[in-house]
C-alpha cells in the first residue's frame, strides 16, 4: 500500500470520528458546517493543513499550522495559495477582536498578542514529519510566520515557525476540535531533523488539554531506519497510561505492509 493510500485512509477515519460531537449531539452535516478550530502540529508540505481547510466546512474556522522548518512553511503556503488561499497583509488582524501592532501579531481566541520570538533554528514536515528541537535539544520559540484566508474570509490559517510544544500559546484549553501530528523527519530533508520524545511528549500532553470534549487527536507514528524506534516506544507507553474514562485510544496497523509502516493512532477525548 502506498503512502498516499495510508494518508487517505487516515483522513477518512478522521472524518468518521468527527461526524458526531458528543457534547452537542450534532449530526454529521451540521458538525462539518459549524465553525471549528484545528491544529496541524507538523505542517510539513501542507497536505494535512489543506485537508483541515477542507474539513472546516462552509462556516469556516481557525487553523494553526506549525513547523520549525521554514522550508516546510513555504511549501505549505504555496500549497494553500495554489488552492485559492490568499495571504493577509501583516497589518490586517486575522482573528476577530485583535489588532496587530508594528511588532506584534494577533494570537487566536482567548490570548493577547505579544512580541514575536524568532526560533534559533529550523526543522519539520508533513508526511512523516516535524523536527522540533534545536541542535542543543532545547525547545524553540514561536513566530507568527504568515496568515492566509480563503476567498470568503471564513477559513483562516495561521502558519507558525516554532515547535509544537508551544501550541498552547495560540488557543485556550478546551477549545480545539482536532489536532494532527506526524512523527519522524521530512522526506527529502535532513534526517537529523526529526521529532524527539523530549518535545513530542510535552506537545501531546498540551494537545490533550487543548481538545474540547469530543475532540480528536490524530497521530501518525513513523519509525525505523534513521528515525529508530525510541520515540515510537515512548509514545506508545504514554498512550497506554492515558485514563480510559477520559480518552478512547485506537491504534490501527497496516499489518501486512513491509519495512515498518507508519502507525496511525486516534485519541478521542470523552470527558
Amino acid at each position: 500500500m502506498k503512502r498516499f493510500a495510508i494518508t487517505g485512509w487516515c483522513q477518512m477515519r478522521i472524518r468518521q470520528m468527527l461526524a458526531e460531537e458528543p457534547e452537542t449531539g450534532k449530526d454529521a452535516k451540521e458538525s462539518c458546517d459549524s465553525s471549528r478550530q484545528f491544529i496541524d502540529a507538523t505542517a510539513g508540505t501542507g497536505k494535512d493543513t489543506l485537508f483541515l481547510c477542507d474539513l472546516l466546512g462552509e462556516s469556516g474556522g481557525d487553523i494553526l499550522s506549525m513547523d520549525i522548518q521554514e522550508m516546510a512553511l513555504e511549501k505549505t503556503k504555496a500549497r494553500l495559495m495554489k488552492s485559492g488561499y490568499e495571504e493577509c497583509p501583516a497589518e490586517r488582524p486575522l482573528i476577530k477582536g485583535y489588532e496587530a501592532g508594528p511588532a506584534e501579531r494577533p494570537l487566536m481566541k482567548g490570548y493577547e498578542a505579544g512580541p514575536v520570538d524568532r526560533p534559533a533554528a529550523v526543522g519539520d514536515d508533513d508526511d512523516k514529519k516535524n523536527p522540533d528541537e534545536d541542535a542543543a535539544g532545547g525547545s524553540m520559540g514561536r513566530e507568527e510566520w504568515a496568515f492566509l484566508t480563503d476567498v470568503s474570509g471564513r477559513k483562516q490559517v495561521r502558519l507558525v515557525l516554532g515547535s509544537h510544544e508551544h501550541m498552547d500559546a495560540y488557543f485556550p484549553a478546551g477549545s480545539v476540535n482536532l489536532i494532527m501530528f506526524n512523527l519522524g523527519y521530512l522526506p527529502g530533508g535532513d534526517h537529523a531533523l526529526a521529532t524527539k520524545p523530549a518535545t513530542t511528549l510535552p506537545a501531546l500532553e498540551k494537545a490533550l488539554a487543548l481538545l474540547k470534549t469530543g475532540g480528536l487527536l490524530s497521530l501518525m507514528i513513523y519509525s525505523g531506519g534513521d528515525s529508530g524506534f525510541e520515540e515510537k516506544e515512548q509514545v506508545l507507553a504514554w498512550l497506554k497510561g492515558l485514563d480510559p474514562e477520559r480518552y478512547m485510544v485506537l491504534i490501527e496497523s497496516f499489518y501486512n505492509r513491509p519495512n515498518n509502516p507508519p502507525l496511525p493512532v486516534f485519541i478521542k477525548k470523552m470527558l
